[in-house]
């Protein structure tokens, strides 16, 4: 990557193979809201270890809103960043769709949506039958009861926003 950093998150691109890295902080612990991708190699070229070794990184970009620990999805051609933590000790509740860059727009373009009800970090999202669910982090210490937990609660769903932020 072009910039280190830790608490991230990435995402790939299913059309076309583009790997998206997004937000985090730096090595002094500031919120970044850097994105940057790369392609990965396909076919014959990806079984080489060669290949992996030349990916080149490119600067897309930068979210609205530093935030890390956020949670990160695609669907529909966008990449959706949620929540996350903001300013060392707060949480945000903005929500942000992104159009990854084309021959258009070659950076590409973020946009605020509708934001969460409620703030955390350590989110992570799903897609599926273009409903987003968001879950937030768990305090157990059973893994098995974790979940059983996140299957029941703790899930915000977006309904409909394709219809309304994915076109």
């Amino acid at each position: 990557m072009l910039n280190a950093r830790s608490s991230h998150r990435a995402v790939a691109h299913e059309e076309d193979g583009r790997i998206f890295v997004t937000g985090g902080e730096d090595e002094f612990g500031y919120d970044m809201d850097l994105v940057e991708y790369c392609t990965l190699p396909f076919g014959n070229s990806a079984e080489t270890v060669e290949s992996h070794r030349i990916l080149t990184w490119h600067r897309a970009a930068p979210m609205n809103q530093k935030r890390k620990y956020h949670g990160l999805c695609y669907a529909n051609g966008k990449i959706v960043a949620v929540g996350g933590g903001i300013n060392r000790l707060e949480l945000t509740r903005t929500v942000e769709v992104f159009s990854p860059p084309d021959r258009a727009n070659p950076l590409g373009q973020w946009t605020f949506v509708r934001p969460l009800d409620i703030s955390f970090k350590h989110t992570f999202v799903v897609v599926v039958d273009d409903y987003f669910y968001v879950f937030r982090e768990f305090h157990f210490l059973d893994l098995a009861c974790v979940l059983n937990v996140i299957s029941l609660i703790n899930v915000t769903i977006f309904f409909a926003i394709r219809r309304m932020y994915m076109n």
